[in-house]
């Protein structure tokens, strides 16, 4: 007979393994198939969704990153996102993780290329007759894709995790004078032309 303490335990761990469920997604692209996770609330026929839009190099959907990050952030949130009966879908961008295949040329790669999956992500989970409001959420270089991406699909709302706090050109001279100072003076020059041409 267990003791009732011992009893309480597994019923606790039983109900936190059943908070939520995982179901692999993927989206076909022209370049080749993009994969995510798609973390649902346990025994919950229709909820809210999460799209959560990873950070900038190369973040794995669980948050992770081959440089030095072994955290699983994005898959921790997920999982407490769930006890609040709303889903999250985890994705791997193209190129990255179990997406690398669809990545293209990194010299032809742009930043509407990942607004464009984004949408499309959107898209196919609008299919999901469970789903109700849909939500684009984005983490620091994330946060710029999903925020473009939110009024493209109109998403009921957009959540920014950490986002930038100033103009995307003062973030690039900062990081060059940083890492590469040879290159600040020409950029700053750039910006300074492209900022003109648009008054």
């Amino acid at each position: 007979m267990y003791r009732p303490w011992i009893l309480f335990t597994l019923i606790f761990i039983t109900g936190i393994a059943k908070a939520q469920t995982e179901e692999a997604v993927t989206l076909h692209s022209a370049t080749g198939d993009l994969f995510g996770s798609l973390i649902v609330p346990a025994n919950k026929a229709r909820f809210n969704l999460v799209i959560l839009q990873p950070g900038s190099g190369p973040t794995d959907r669980k948050g992770n990153n081959p440089l030095g990050v072994n955290a699983d952030s994005y898959l921790m949130l997920a999982n407490e996102l769930a006890k609040k009966n709303i889903a999250t879908l985890l994705i791997d961008k193209r190129g990255i993780a179990a997406s690398k295949d669809a990545g293209k040329d990194e010299s032809k790669l742009v930043f509407d290329d990942y607004i464009k999956d984004l949408e499309n992500w959107a898209a196919l989970l609008r299919k999901d007759k469970r789903v109700q409001q849909l939500v684009l959420a984005g983490h620091s270089e994330g946060s710029l894709i999903a925020m473009v991406a939110a009024q493209k699909v109109k998403a009921s709302k957009y959540i920014s995790i950490s986002g930038p706090a100033k103009p995307i050109d003062e973030i690039i001279s900062w990081q060059l004078k940083q890492q590469a100072p040879v290159l600040a003076a020409p950029a700053d020059s750039l910006f300074g032309r492209l900022k003109k041409e648009r008054k």
